[in-house]
């Protein structure tokens, strides 16, 4: 963000300051902070590892790949419709816990949209990555970019404001591990899916 800052301690709290412009410091309010203050709402108790600023709004990962939104959702960037269009306290992407395995690894904002990278398994892949081990997890991450907010530079296609995570067609066939947004651009970081070893 342009005008306010944040950051993570050792203990993975997050700070934020700045001005607080639909909510998006994430204390509850909309009042600028001119010194830094812990985030807490539904955060509170997890242990964030990425923090991203849009224009208005933020996201956090956390280091069991949960993902919280907060700020301005007037596109849906914070990932729910049912939200007011300032959300002033964090709360959980509950419709990335239903794609991907649940599970992201790389998050990202645009001035009025958000991206993120989920690990897989994914229920449409037939390929060996995505196939389940006898302990229940997958042969190897198959990352996939799934956006929300305004559709302008998330890859969709579309002018439609987007309120639920949204798979970016087009990028099966890759291993996506990061993703970073601009303004009103994305772009990714991909490798090639791992090859089947023999057995």
């Amino acid at each position: 963000g342009d005008v306010y800052k944040r950051q993570i301690n050792s203990e993975g709290e997050l700070f934020t300051w700045g001005v607080g412009f639909q909510g998006r410091l994430g204390h509850g309010d909309k009042e600028p902070s001119l010194v830094p203050r812990k985030v807490g709402g539904d955060l509170e108790g997890h242990k964030v590892v990425d923090v991203a600023c849009g224009s208005f709004h933020t996201v956090a990962l956390t280091n069991k790949g949960m993902v919280f939104c907060w700020g301005d959702n007037s596109n849906g960037q914070c990932g729910s419709s049912t939200l007011p269009e300032a959300v002033t306290k964090p709360h959980c992407v509950s419709s990335l816990c239903v794609v991907g395995g649940g599970v992201a690894k790389s998050i990202s904002c645009g001035r009025q949209h958000t991206a993120v990278v989920m690990k897989g398994p994914h229920p449409w892949c037939k390929n060996y990555c995505c196939q389940l081990r006898h302990d229940g997890k997958p042969q190897a991450d198959h990352g996939q970019v799934y956006v929300f907010g305004e559709s302008k530079g998330m890859g969709l296609g579309s002018t439609e404001k987007v309120c639920v995570a949204k798979l970016v067609d087009g990028m099966q066939g890759n291993n996506i591990s990061c993703v970073v947004s601009g303004l009103h651009h994305t772009f990714v970081i991909a490798d090639a899916m791992p090859p089947v070893p023999y057995s």
